[in-house]
């Protein structure tokens, strides 16, 4: 009788120490956890999520939204569009969001460290800003009335914006004390040609599409003012508010126009 009380003494005592819970685990001794290089993030993230350093994955996110919102909801824009019968807006609304989703998905590309980084992919994503208000222009100009001040306000700011990497490239040593000039002027010319591309569309059109160029303009702020490293989490972002700003006006004004 002895031997079974102990018996089950033991297994009474086993049982409980089973049904402890384990020792709290503080945030600061999760944080201070090692893990290897290819373990980061949650366990159910695919695996070319989990490899992306910490720093970088918000970028790698925020344009991996920006460039499937510009392919997706995009592509069914330019469908709406030309099932509507106004096959010229369908193409330019096609330029722009093909654009905006190229340029966000260059740049997760690079957020996201690959090897395979080429020179023109860093050329257009240190452009971004500007690249992004030419491809607007095209719209912008499809919408307006189709004339010759038109077609030459869109050539004046298309030129304007690409000018500047363009001028980029072949920049010499000794024109660097000229360059920053140029590039006001050309960024200026550029945002004049928006405006005037937009003076005739209805108010709340004109506020979102002065938002935007806002929200742009900051990010060439953040550029200026970081121009080693000027993409973060705010960069990226700004990049993409502008871009959604953009792509309701065009939506808005495109579909009532197609009607």
């Amino acid at each position: 009788m002895s031997d079974g009380s102990a018996a089950r003494g033991d297994a009474r005592a086993t049982s409980s120490r089973a049904h402890e819970a384990p020792p709290a685990l503080t945030a600061a001794a999760w944080r201070r956890r090692p893990r290897k290089a290819d373990t980061w993030g949650l366990e159910h993230w695919p695996d070319w999520l989990r490899v992306i350093p910490d720093s970088a994955r918000g970028q790698v996110l925020i344009h991996l939204f920006g460039g499937l919102f510009f392919a997706l909801p995009g592509a069914a824009l330019v469908i709406s569009i030309g099932v509507r019968g106004s096959s010229a807006l369908a193409l330019a609304v096609l330029l722009y969001v093909a654009a905006q989703a190229v340029l966000h998905g260059l740049r997760a590309v690079r957020c996201a460290g690959e090897s395979t980084v080429y020179g023109l992919q860093v050329l257009l994503d240190r452009h971004f800003p500007h690249l992004s208000m030419v491809s607007l222009m095209v719209p912008l100009a499809a919408l307006a009335s189709t004339d010759a001040n038109t077609a030459t306000l869109l050539a004046g700011g298309v030129l304007a914006g690409l000018s500047v990497p363009v001028r980029t490239v072949f920049v010499r040593p000794r024109h660097l004390l000229l360059h920053p000039v140029l590039h006001v002027m050309a960024t200026a010319v550029m945002l004049g040609c928006i405006a005037l591309l937009s003076v005739d569309m209805a108010p709340f059109a004109q506020y979102l599409t002065g938002a935007g160029v806002l929200v742009y303009l900051g990010g060439l702020a953040l550029q200026r003012r970081y121009p080693l490293s000027p993409a973060g989490v705010t960069w990226s972002g700004l990049m993409v508010v502008g871009g959604l700003l953009h792509f309701i006006t065009i939506a808005l004004l495109g579909i009532s126009a197609a009607a």
